[in-house]
């Protein structure tokens, strides 16, 4: 089964010295996962507050409304799921899908915090909130903008919200080992 390790963080706490050795060190954690065959890709994300401008890559962060899919019955899932999937088309004809996928429901979730040195593993979603993460996006897009768009296509946003964030070019930090 494949897992997304989302990690959350206030973006006040570090500096950028901090931020960047955090960044190196996660690089070898995906280094040694790609080793034993465990790893598919990985990067954080840049502040809420970047503009990024060119061919830059964002995640699509889907947060939906379990119940009110649920309210919706399977058939309005599914005709959400292949309007979905045909998002994903149209965004591969346009060169700038590089990944999707939905997660599923919110009871399968576990958060895993460290506090004073130690794990603390919790059930459910990070936040206790109607929305729960559904899944993702990452695409190519050539602003904040158009990112912002291509969000609004989604099925899920008129029932849930899609969050928009560039993520972080690690290529200079890879090349550096």
């Amino acid at each position: 089964m494949k897992y997304m390790l989302l990690i959350y963080g206030a973006e006040n706490c570090w500096t950028d010295a901090e931020r960047e050795a955090c960044m190196v060190e996660s690089l070898a954690i995906c280094d040694e996962l790609a080793a034993r065959g465990q790893f598919l890709d990985a990067s954080p994300l840049q502040s809420v507050t970047t503009a990024a401008t060119g061919a830059t890559p964002y995640l699509l962060l889907c947060h939906d409304d379990e119940a009110a899919w649920r309210a919706a019955g399977p058939d309005a899932l599914r005709a959400a799921m292949t309007e979905a999937t045909a998002l994903c088309r149209e965004l591969d004809d346009a060169g700038a899908y590089l990944s999707a996928a939905p997660l599923h429901t919110s009871d399968t979730a576990t958060c895993v915090r460290v506090r004073d040195g130690k794990r603390v593993v919790t059930d459910g979603p990070f936040a206790e909130t109607r929305e729960v993460l559904g899944g993702y996006y990452l695409i190519l897009a050539e602003s904040s903008d158009a990112a912002v768009r291509l969000a609004a296509l989604h099925p899920g946003a008129p029932v849930g919200s899609v969050e928009v964030r560039p993520v972080f070019d690690l290529t200079a930090l890879r090349n550096a080992k």
